[in-house]
């Protein structure tokens, strides 16, 4: 008898959880919170399921959506927790076909990863680019630029 419960937080765009049996998890009875349909979610995901593309796109998106919408995700308190939010084009039903086709449209690149040009502002098409570790390492809020002058030499 399956007695576990998980508290899942549904890929469909808007911050919904559903509570469901481990068992109807391991199973596929339990796709979404019902906010979507179940037809339009299955359509989604076999239309790209073999797409190496899709789904590493697809795996970065649903973690900046963790980050940022569930309070108990390890880095929250660095996204959400500090009002880092993802912006309605990339959430909702259409959040990740909204999210993918930008990706795809601004320089996705399997050696690249999502980076917020501004670390104080949000995820959003404006804000945000596909750049090397190097780059992102150097855009981060624990760094201390220091402006150097020939005066100061």
């Amino acid at each position: 008898m399956d007695r576990v419960a998980w508290n899942c937080l549904c890929d469909c765009g808007n911050p919904n959880y559903v509570i469901t049996r481990g068992s109807d998890l391991t199973r596929g009875r339990t796709k979404t919170c019902g906010h979507i349909q179940n037809k339009d979610h299955t359509k989604l995901n076999n239309s790209r399921k073999n797409d190496i593309t899709f789904g590493r796109i697809s795996r970065i998106y649903h973690n900046m959506k963790q980050r940022c919408l569930n309070s108990n995700h390890r880095q929250f308190q660095d996204y959400g927790g500090r009002g880092i939010m993802i912006c309605k084009e990339w959430l909702g039903g259409n959040g990740l076909d909204n999210f993918y086709q930008w990706s795809i449209n601004n320089g996705y690149s399997q050696n690249l990863t999502i980076d917020r040009i501004n670390v104080n502002k949000g995820y959003s098409p404006s804000n945000c680019r596909w750049a090397t570790k190097e780059i992102q390492g150097n855009n981060k809020t624990l760094n201390i630029q220091l402006k150097i002058s020939n005066s100061d030499i």
